[in-house]
């Protein structure tokens, strides 16, 4: 239930675009594993502070990125609480899941063919099961 969380924002170098800027990626570590999700904003690479996870200046779009990067990691806590708060475990794809916003789903179509079409292999096994101890019961 206690799962070690970190949050870190850092400029992917390796995704520049033609005017030079870097995207803000956030490393969100769960135990020991991790998940990389683009933020969608974009920084000009000496801006970009690394040990502090953040954009260096006082410029409007500095303020904005900054505090656009605050409340995405406070709505990563947000989502570890929910996650204890519903006693699931708190784990990667758990997480992943609450970021992205996908539900958790009880029953998928291809599982409820699957269970019918066992269902009916069964009742069909069972059903030659009778049909040849019938014929092969002495008389």
């Amino acid at each position: 239930m206690n799962a070690k969380l970190s949050i870190l924002f850092y400029a992917k170098r390796a995704k520049t675009t033609t005017d030079g800027l870097v995207s803000i990626y956030i490393r969100v570590i769960v135990d020991g594993e991790r998940i990389e999700l683009s933020t969608k904003r974009f920084t000009v690479p000496e801006k970009w502070y690394i040990e502090g996870s953040c954009m260096k200046g006082t410029s409007a779009e500095t303020r904005a990125i900054n505090s656009y990067l605050d409340t995405l990691k406070a709505k990563v806590y947000d989502y570890q609480q929910q996650l204890i708060w519903e006693d699931e475990p708190v784990n990667v794809e758990n997480m992943r899941n609450k970021i992205l916003g996908i539900e958790k789903r009880s029953h998928m179509l291809v599982g409820i063919f699957q269970q019918h079409n066992n269902e009916i292999k069964a009742l069909i096994e069972k059903s030659m099961h009778r049909q040849l101890m019938s014929v092969t019961k002495p008389l």
